[in-house]
């Protein structure tokens, strides 16, 4: 792989993305809810804001901390993209999620396998039915990480399984 010097700041997330096949990995995981929603997208760069709670928690909404993330045009063989994360107070995240235009929810699931953390997204709603796994991590670890047992296809490089393009566009055929 050629690297970009772009490729090595710290502010770049660098992940792989594989359909789950076999979802029986997630028996008995404890995981948390996610909703998000895409405030501006723009030559390769989006806004969201989520809040993310914990499966069975007894916290009331208005105290889910939210985050706001900037994410950028993918780079290094596209396993790499740049992301700005802060939160945001509740007050405003409760607005902006609601002011967002596409938005999407699910459960996500830390899954260990083979030694290696993945993060297992169940999707809601129009989505179901739909289980996408993810590995995040330095560039190189990312590289040289193979596709699980349980998987049935790397989806990394196509754009129709971005969250994004998933509360858009919905499920790709």
């Amino acid at each position: 792989m050629d690297l970009d010097p772009a490729d090595t700041l710290d502010d770049h997330e660098w992940e792989r993305k594989f359909l789950v096949g076999d979802s029986t990995i997630l028996r008995g995981l404890e995981g948390y809810h996610i909703e998000q929603g895409y405030l501006w997208s723009s030559g390769g760069f989006s806004l969201r804001i989520r809040r993310t709670l914990p499966l069975g928690s007894a916290l009331a909404p208005h105290e889910v901390p939210y985050r706001l993330t900037l994410k950028g045009p993918r780079v290094g063989n596209g396993l790499g993209r740049l992301e700005i994360e802060s939160q945001v107070p509740n007050e405003y995240g409760h607005v902006l999620l609601a002011e967002a235009q596409l938005t999407l929810r699910k459960r996500r699931y830390p899954y260990i396998s083979e030694g290696e953390t993945w993060d297992i997204d169940v999707f809601e709603d129009g989505l179901e039915g739909l289980i996408i796994a993810e590995i995040e991590g330095s560039r190189e670890r990312v590289a040289l990480a193979r596709m699980p047992w349980w998987a049935s296809l790397e989806v990394t490089s196509d754009e129709r399984y971005s969250n994004e393009s998933l509360a858009a566009h919905g499920r790709p055929e």
